[in-house]
């Protein structure tokens, strides 16, 4: 591979989404006057705009020029239902009929909760939150009072939503709850900081998969030890999982520190070809497939990227 090639490969690939695009890049251009960066949600943007989505039907989205993608983004796994389901489409508009804002405790969310709890026994009981953002904060602050201790242990490079990003430096809005901060995947030295902060120690903070460092898989010696030093030192263990994402690496991927940044140009490459070939994928190379999506979908997607490979493989290739 020669730095020169990939080079030229991004630089044409960005010529063609800038001319194939210009609604959205005039949306773009407005958006920055009147929100931060252009957007209200920093995960969407990549350069060198982001698409203005216009529609969505099922696993398909329009932009704002009229192309039309299969969305493998899946709103970063929250749309699990796709764009449009008829059944939540009748179940919001009878809530509509109800009344919104009713200030006091509604006829729904108890039938929901029991339905959780039902089906997942170890939920005994649940609270709503607006994001899962809201949620990951009120399970950190509520071990840390239930426990009457003061700190948590997270891993570099996991994320718990907007106020909880965790690194080797700190992150700017990341709420100021003290932390230790472990090696994901790594089992004796997790292992030594559980024992060794045991008697401050509130809670352990979890992703079965790491998903914004780029789906990283725990190992399950590591999870199984998690669980082991966490209950043998009292504290708790919270986390939820992922789906999948592209590397451009060889080997085994198991700690953050091995995956390339989003905005490596490979990923760029490829996110801008796989747009151009009508799939909407997240930059960093993440993808989630949602209820609606068939095997045909999938097939088309895989038949894409090995397209993709075929064209670019000088670009491409490892050294």
């Amino acid at each position: 591979m020669t730095s020169a090639s990939l080079d030229a490969a991004l630089s044409a690939a960005e010529r063609r989404f800038i001319d194939a695009n210009p609604r959205s890049r005039l949306r773009h251009e407005r958006a920055r006057a009147v929100l931060p960066g252009g957007h209200s949600r920093q995960t969407l943007y990549y350069a060198p705009f982001p698409l203005t989505v216009a529609h969505g039907e099922g696993t398909r989205i329009t932009d704002l020029d009229g192309h039309e993608y299969l969305n493998l983004v899946g709103d970063f796994a929250a749309g699990v239902f796709g764009h449009r389901s008829e059944p939540i489409h009748q179940a919001v508009q009878q809530a509509m009929r109800s009344g919104i804002s009713l200030s006091g405790p509604n006829t729904h969310e108890v039938e929901l909760a029991e339905l959780i709890s039902q089906r997942i026994p170890s939920i005994q009981q649940v609270r709503f939150c607006n994001s899962g953002s809201e949620a990951c904060l009120f399970a950190a602050q509520l071990a840390r009072h239930a426990m009457k201790l003061p700190k948590l242990l997270v891993f570099n490079g996991a994320y718990h939503g907007g106020f909880m990003v965790f690194r080797e430096g700190d992150a700017p809005l990341t709420v100021p709850i003290p932390v230790i901060k472990a090696t994901y995947n790594d089992v004796p030295g997790t292992r030594a900081l559980i024992r060794a902060h045991a008697a401050e120690l509130a809670a352990v903070m979890v992703e079965p998969m790491m998903g914004s460092s780029g789906c990283i898989p725990g190992a399950p010696e590591f999870l199984a030890m998690l669980r082991e030093e966490t209950k043998a030192a009292g504290s708790q263990a919270t986390g939820i999982g992922g789906v999948l994402n592209t590397h451009w690496c060889v080997g085994a991927i198991s700690q953050p520190s091995q995956v390339q940044a989003a905005a490596s140009p490979k990923r760029r490459l490829y996110h801008l070809c796989m747009l151009e070939r009508g799939f909407y994928i997240a930059q960093r190379g993440m993808v989630n497939l949602s209820l609606p999506t068939t095997e045909a979908d999938v097939a088309g997607f895989t038949r894409a990227t090995r397209e993709f490979l075929i064209e670019h493989l000088d670009a491409l290739r490892l050294p």
